[in-house]
């Protein structure tokens, strides 16, 4: 966390991102709040990286969101733990989900 505060800067807490209600239980999905800031956060990685590949290691919520938004859809996506989901991105905006949830390596653990 520490090497991304000194590249990125700490975040910003403020205003209305906090707007989301505390999540209660495990099945429950972040708010419209959480939807932004991903995808916030996700527009400025492809800014940043016009042309490369970049890996992102994070929650599942996190790809939730963004499959979420690449689809279109209002439904919660589950991607397995451990597992690979590629998002093709252009500065453009134009985002293309290439695979989700690549997991053949856990098979049998």
């Amino acid at each position: 966390m520490e090497l991304l505060i000194v590249r990125h800067g700490e975040p910003d807490l403020s205003g209305d991102d906090l707007s989301d209600p505390p999540l209660t239980d495990l099945g429950q999905y972040p708010g419209p709040a959480f939807q932004r800031r991903v995808l916030s956060g996700f527009s400025d990685i492809v800014q940043r990286h016009p042309g490369e590949t970049v890996a992102v290691v994070c929650h599942g919520g996190v790809i939730n969101a963004v499959v979420k938004d690449v689809l279109d859809s209002k439904h919660p996506i589950g991607p397995n733990h451990g597992s690979i989901t590629r998002v093709t991105a252009s500065r453009s905006g134009v985002r293309s989900l290439t695979t989700f949830n690549e997991h053949h390596w856990q098979h049998g653990l």
